[in-house]
């Protein structure tokens, strides 16, 4: 592993711990007291440059350790849950991480795919974290890719599913203290289940109109593939998660807010809005 071009101090006796609380060797202390010691070389402990070096870290570790067998990739990441959700606090931090997954498994996306579903079912990063990092280089050659869809859809079903089972195991409880905490859990997973989707549709719209703007000053072919694929995968998005727009009163605000400021050229969303609006 690298820092900015030089080996990870720290890594092999990184590596050690995790392994070791994997195996059951050692308390899951002796993780803690490992990632509190790390600092990115000629940074003090507390430096938030530290703390990327231990997200990177962190998630290297976790991952390559896991690379014989996809179940020892869960169990490593299993086992720093609780360091990494102490670390990614922040957006950027989040962002980081999903970087350094994605960055670990760039030959082997379809393991991105599973191990970023790990990521969200374990709760150290947010779905939202996940959709932003793969609209942040919207023109890349990656980007009408299948694989590269594939992990956004699934991100937010699984999103999507997890706060169902929220809702599902509240309804089942009886009156209880315990029914109080996960309707309130409940609440909170619908609440970032709606600003996910708004985000998601939001990026879509600038992707899109970043495009048509480029295209007005150097002549790029709309009916091109890029354009084919993401227009695509937007009228995609927007049948497959038109009821959860519903559910959360966000269509006229996304047709306001959000599709509102786009030009004549992207005003088939308009269309594929008015015929669910009929159809469902």
């Amino acid at each position: 592993a690298q820092w900015r071009g030089e080996p990870m101090q720290g890594a092999e006796a990184m590596e050690s711990a995790i392994l070791a609380v994997a195996k059951h060797d050692s308390p899951e202390s002796l993780l803690n007291m490992s990632v509190a010691r790390l600092a990115a070389p000629g940074y003090p402990p507390d430096a938030p440059e530290s703390d990327l070096y231990r997200i990177d870290l962190l998630m290297h570790t976790a991952l390559s350790g896991g690379m014989r067998t996809l179940s020892h990739s869960v169990a490593l990441l299993e086992r720093c849950k609780t360091q990494l959700r102490a670390l990614l606090t922040t957006p950027d931090r989040q962002a980081r991480a999903v970087h350094t997954l994605f960055d670990g498994w760039s030959d082997h996306p379809q393991m991105a795919v599973i191990m970023s579903e790990q990521l969200l079912r374990l709760e150290i990063v947010p779905a939202v974290a996940i959709v932003t990092y793969l609209f942040r280089d919207h023109f890349n050659d990656s980007f009408s890719r299948h694989y590269h869809w594939e992990t956004l859809f699934n991100t937010i079903d699984v999103m999507c599913a997890m706060a169902d089972q929220l809702g599902r195991k509240a309804a089942a409880e009886p009156a209880s203290a315990y029914r109080d905490t996960l309707l309130a859990q409940h609440r909170t997973a619908l609440e970032d289940h709606a600003a996910t989707l708004t985000t998601l549709f939001d990026l879509f719209t600038k992707s899109l109109t970043r495009y048509v703007d480029r295209a007005a000053q150097d002549p790029i072919n709309l009916e091109g593939r890029w354009w084919f694929v993401v227009s695509g995968r937007l009228t995609q998005a927007l049948r497959k998660y038109y009821p959860r727009l519903a559910q959360h009163g966000l269509v006229l605000p996304l047709r306001t807010a959000v599709f509102g400021r786009l030009d004549e050229r992207l005003r088939f969303v308009d269309r594929v809005l008015d015929a669910l609006a009929v159809v469902m």
